[in-house]
């Protein structure tokens, strides 16, 4: 009686990468959903800007305007890290074109409450996901 192997390491690896990135793209798109629920929004640039990438080993959820990050931490003497500008500053409201004095924004973060808030959900999606791929 002769007896012949036959590895499927290379399928169950592609499988596994393929559904490691599915579960990685579910956590994204929900991660990215909940931070559009907790945006601030005056024209609604803030939220839409919202997306995630799913990689590899990680998944990247963030905003590509450019004022995320001062909603996000805050600036001035409210920002969040304490690195913020001590000393107030003038500018030009683009609503009302006057000179407006601040001290900061306070901040109202989306991003990190999205995800830390959400954890056990996380976890669920990402293993509902990757189970009934590799199923």
């Amino acid at each position: 009686m002769s007896m012949k192997f036959q590895s499927n390491r290379a399928a169950v690896m592609a499988r596994h990468l393929a559904a490691k990135k599915a579960a990685h793209t579910a956590i994204g798109q929900f991660v990215s959903s909940k931070a559009k629920l907790l945006a601030a929004v005056d024209t609604g640039n803030l939220r839409r800007s919202i997306s995630s990438k799913a990689e590899q080993e990680k998944v990247v959820i963030g905003t590509s305007a450019d004022h995320g990050i001062y909603v996000e931490k805050g600036t001035g003497i409210y920002a969040v890290d304490g690195d913020g500008r001590k000393t107030p500053w003038m500018y030009r409201d683009p609503k009302t074109g006057k000179m407006v004095k601040t001290q900061g924004q306070h901040a109202q973060p989306f991003l990190r409450p999205a995800a830390e808030s959400n954890k056990p959900q996380i976890t669920q999606v990402g293993t509902r996901t990757y189970s009934s791929l590799m199923r």
